[in-house]
C-alpha cells in the first residue's frame, strides 16, 4: 500500500515538472536576450527610438519602445520597419 503511494506520487511530481517545462525545456535562450536589452538600454539613446522584434521582453529590458516583428518576407519586414519609423531591428534564429 504505501509502495503505490510512494510511486503515485512520484509520479504525481513529474508530471507537474514536464507540464511546467522546467525538464524539457532549457531558459539559457532568455539569457541572452537579457544581455542583448541590457546592451541596448546603456548604448543607444532612447530619444524617439522604436525597436522592432519578435520578443516584447528585449524591449522591456532596454527600456525602449517597441512594435512587433510581423511574420513575413524580409523585404516586407524592412518595408514596415520603414514606415513606422523603426530605427532597430532585433532578428533572432526564427
Amino acid at each position: 500500500m504505501e509502495a503505490g503511494i510512494s510511486v503515485l506520487s512520484l509520479l504525481l511530481v513529474l508530471i507537474v515538472i514536464f507540464v511546467q517545462g522546467r525538464v524539457v525545456h532549457g531558459r539559457g535562450h532568455r539569457l541572452l536576450h537579457k544581455e542583448v536589452a541590457f546592451g541596448m538600454k546603456d548604448h543607444l539613446s532612447k530619444n524617439g527610438n522604436i525597436m522592432m522584434s519578435r520578443l516584447p521582453q528585449i524591449g522591456f529590458y532596454a527600456e525602449m519602445p517597441w512594435v512587433i516583428m510581423p511574420e513575413k518576407s524580409y523585404e516586407e519586414i524592412i518595408e514596415a520597419a520603414h514606415s513606422k519609423g523603426i530605427r532597430y531591428l532585433i532578428v533572432d534564429e526564427r
